[in-house]
């Protein structure tokens, strides 16, 4: 199973996946693109 972050914002979760960029830094991914629920509130 891969990890997540979760995120709340705007009283809505979400949770991001943690993608590594190389061996010592990972991120999660945020995207809200085609998120219709998060872009309102």
């Amino acid at each position: 199973m891969s990890e997540t972050y979760t995120l709340h914002v705007a009283g809505l979760t979400r949770e991001l996946p943690i993608c590594a960029i190389n061996e010592h830094l990972s991120i999660a991914a945020f995207i809200m693109f085609s998120d219709v629920e998060l872009t309102v509130a």
